[in-house]
């Protein structure tokens, strides 16, 4: 079993336990409280994720999804909101990682709620991921 195979779980049940917080306090989720910051401050970035550029060339977007990451470096740790509907918790800690399906887990879709992950959502990113795409192999044949 690798390293963050045995460490994901209690780094998920920490965060779980956090977020479970946030929905059930509207107050801590805004203003915080001793233990959390706000709601607002409390991951790093959220984030749309394109596919590996050769499943663009073939139109294929299944990999794409939206990130939101909690900590970067040794380790770090993200939720990542997939267009089917999949929710997944990563915890990766140098060229090791481990991964959670959360898609179940009431936090994890309150979460989806509120950063409006949808189809939509997806749609409009790869409409624009589509054209950025499209320009650069444009200009880097002028």
């Amino acid at each position: 079993m690798s390293d963050c195979e045995q460490r994901v779980d209690g780094a998920l049940n920490s965060r779980a336990d956090d977020f479970t917080v946030y929905m059930n306090n509207v107050e801590i989720e805004e203003e915080g409280s001793d233990e959390l910051p706000p709601m607002n401050h409390y991951g790093l970035s959220f984030e749309y994720v394109e596919p590996h550029e050769d499943d663009i060339e073939k139109d294929d977007w299944s990999g794409a999804y939206f990130r939101y990451q909690l900590s970067w470096g040794g380790p770090s740790d993200e939720i990542r909101f997939k267009r089917n509907g999949k929710i997944e918790y990563v915890f990766q800690d140098w060229f090791d990682g481990a991964t959670r399906d959360i898609s179940d887990e009431d936090w994890a879709m309150w979460l989806r709620e509120a950063f409006a992950v949808s189809g939509s959502a997806f749609d409009i990113n790869r409409n624009i991921a589509q054209k950025a795409h499209d320009l650069y192999l444009e200009r880097s044949f002028l």
